[in-house]
C-alpha cells in the first residue's frame, strides 16, 4: 500500500464550548447563591419532584430525612417520612400521618400558601410555596424562631405590667415625650 493522504472534515466549535463554559459558569454562581441564602430553598417540577435544593433546605427537616431529600424524590414521599419522623408533632396512629400528608399536599397544589408550626426540636418555621409558570413550585423554609421567642417575651412583659396597673391601688401615671 501506498499513502495516498487522508480526508476529513473540520468544524469549528469554539463558540459552543465557550458557550457551554459560560453555562456551567452561570449554573455555578447560581449554586452559590442558592447557598448564600439564609433561608432553605428547594425547586419542584410541575409532578412534585425535587429538581434542587440548598443545603439549609436539607438539614431543615432533621436527620432522620437527610438522605431521603435527593433529586427526583417526590414531595409526598418527604412529607410523609417527616410525618413519620415527628417534624410535624406527634402523630400517633397511621391514620394521623396521612391526614398530614393530604393536608400538607393540598397546601402545595395551592402555591401562594404558606404554614407555620413548631418543630418537634422546639423551632418555629414558615413554610411558603410559590408556583412558577411550568406549574413547578418553589418552596422556602424559614426558622423564625427567635422572632417568636422575641414575641411570647413582649407578650408577657405585656401582661406583667397590665396586671401590676390592675392591681395596683394608687395611681399610675404614664409620661411619653
Amino acid at each position: 500500500g501506498e499513502y495516498c493522504g487522508y480526508r476529513g472534515t473540520v468544524t469549528e466549535v469554539t463558540s459552543e464550548v465557550e458557550a457551554e463554559e459560560k453555562r456551567l459558569a452561570h449554573y455555578q454562581h447560581f449554586a452559590e447563591a442558592m447557598e448564600a441564602i439564609g433561608e432553605g430553598i428547594a425547586l419542584y417540577d410541575k409532578d412534585l419532584k425535587l429538581i434542587v435544593c440548598n443545603e439549609v433546605y436539607r438539614r431543615g427537616f432533621g436527620s432522620e430525612i437527610y438522605s431521603h431529600i435527593r433529586p427526583g424524590v417526590s414531595m409526598e414521599e418527604l412529607i410523609r417520612t417527616d410525618a413519620k419522623a415527628g417534624f410535624f408533632g406527634a402523630l400517633s396512629t397511621d391514620q394521623d400521618v396521612e391526614v398530614k400528608v393530604r393536608e400538607q399536599m393540598s397546601l402545595h397544589h395551592n402555591p401562594g400558601t404558606y404554614s407555620e408550626f413548631q418543630s418537634l426540636d422546639g423551632r418555629w418555621l414558615r413554610i411558603s410555596r410559590k408556583g412558577i409558570k411550568d406549574g413547578g413550585v418553589v418552596v422556602t423554609v424559614t426558622d423564625f424562631s427567635e422572632i417568636r421567642q422575641r414575641e411570647e417575651e413582649l407578650a408577657q412583659s405585656k401582661e406583667h405590667y397590665q396586671d401590676l396597673f390592675d392591681k395596683s391601688i394608687q395611681g399610675i401615671v404614664l409620661h411619653r415625650d
